[in-house]
């Protein structure tokens, strides 16, 4: 089973804000957070993800709140494209022998919309 990716949308969108933020920005200290649905060939259904795309001088800024280390992706210089390019070729590059083992790969880059659930 292949992850698939059904929806990548900035967090900055529009698209217009998007890249006049990042155009204000030096390319290689910048970041951009995103949200992701990921699905699953064959499989119905998908899961949504917050993920960020950073390059290493920026990641300090990057770094989720209250987070101890990086979770993320990262370029050597930042771009709206080029972001988006790193997210479809990572998640897509993700396999696995169901949906649950997917999630699990992908959330060690990105995080789950249940990572803090508890029932």
């Amino acid at each position: 089973m292949k992850a698939l990716i059904e929806s990548l949308i900035s967090n900055a969108h529009p698209e217009e804000a998007e890249a006049q933020l990042h155009s204000e920005r030096d390319p290689a200290d910048d970041f951009g957070w995103f949200s992701v649905r990921v699905g699953a060939e064959g499989a119905v259904g998908a899961s949504d993800f917050q993920v960020v795309v950073s390059t290493h001088s920026a990641m300090t800024r990057a770094r989720f709140a209250g987070g101890a280390r990086f979770k993320g992706l990262v370029l050597q210089t930042y771009s709206p494209a080029a972001a988006r390019q790193i997210i479809r070729s990572k998640v897509e590059s993700v396999e696995g022998r169901d949906y649950d083992e997917i999630v699990g790969k992908l959330r060690a880059f990105m995080f789950w919309e249940y990572d803090d659930y508890r029932p």
